[in-house]
């Protein structure tokens, strides 16, 4: 069962099983950002890690972004669009800034070519996978520091803004944002950003993380999702309902060995055209 629009399948991950036991996969390259989220010890990091260690093996994917707890990101972090830690906040948003030069690029080559979408991908101009763990926590550190910055910092801002440019207009430039928290809230998942992250995982949350992501579900299945044991959850993506999953238990050390050897075997591969 592979849960995409049927367009592509340029970057088909397995993402469990379904309730009946078969093989559900997904296709990160469907035009479509993702959201993942799920209570402490749902299992989310382990989808997180089973997710990006299929992804890290495909030549033509590039993984960037921004880890505030440093241990998601850290296979990716000689990419120069890869920010770490919480020492230096500011490098967060110019991690993101630098995708969002990498976006402008993108589209300036596509009117030059007369096209209208990336779609097809290699080596040289690779699918990029712009992963934000802990978003929410991300912004609540940066709106601290701002506070206590004379005169008052802008680093917030800056984030929320590149973040909105990046989910409205960097799908059609082969470039798909994988936002994670333990709860998304209104100000991430809302307007114009919640119909650009069609692609949801959610993992066991409470009623009002239920409501934010997955409003679909029946009461039925609600109740299950409160109580769900690790690694099972629902997801849904364009033109396919919620679908019960179950994911694949991935340790830390066993994402860590896979990816960081395929990130070592990336960056000995040809240079790609992109920043």
């Amino acid at each position: 069962m592979t849960l995409n629009d049927g367009s592509s399948s340029m970057a088909r991950v397995r993402v469990g099983l379904t309730g009946h036991r078969e093989p559900i996969d997904y296709d990160v390259a469907t035009p479509s950002h993702i959201a993942l989220a799920g209570a402490t010890r749902s299992g989310k990091s382990a989808l997180a890690y089973w997710l990006l260690g299929q992804l890290a093996a495909m030549p033509w994917v590039r993984i960037v972004g921004s880890d505030v707890s440093s241990l998601l990101l850290h296979p990716f972090a000689g990419d120069p669009l890869v920010a770490l830690g919480q020492d230096d906040l500011d490098a967060h948003a110019r991690a993101l800034e630098g995708v969002d030069k990498l976006m402008r690029t993108r589209l300036d080559r596509l009117l030059a070519e007369r096209c209208d979408k990336l779609d097809e991908f290699t080596v040289a101009c690779p699918l990029v996978v712009v992963v934000i763990e802990e978003f929410p926590s991300l912004l609540e550190l940066a709106k601290t520091l701002d506070a206590s910055t004379s005169p008052r910092g802008k680093l917030e801002a800056r984030l929320r803004s590149v973040f909105l440019r990046l989910v409205t207009q960097s799908a059609k430039c082969g470039i798909r944002m994988m936002v994670i928290a333990q709860r998304m809230d209104a100000s991430i998942l809302q307007g114009v950003a919640r119909s650009n992250i069609e692609t949801r995982f959610l993992l066991r949350s409470d009623e009002a993380g239920i409501e934010m992501m997955i409003p679909d579900l029946d009461d039925r299945q609600r109740a299950f999702l409160a109580r769900a044991r690790p690694g099972v959850g629902f997801m849904t993506a364009p033109c396919v309902p919620p679908t019960l999953f179950r994911g694949v238990a991935v340790a830390y050390q066993q994402y860590l060995d896979q990816a960081e050897a395929c990130a070592a075997s990336s960056s000995a591969s040809l240079p790609v055209t992109d920043p």
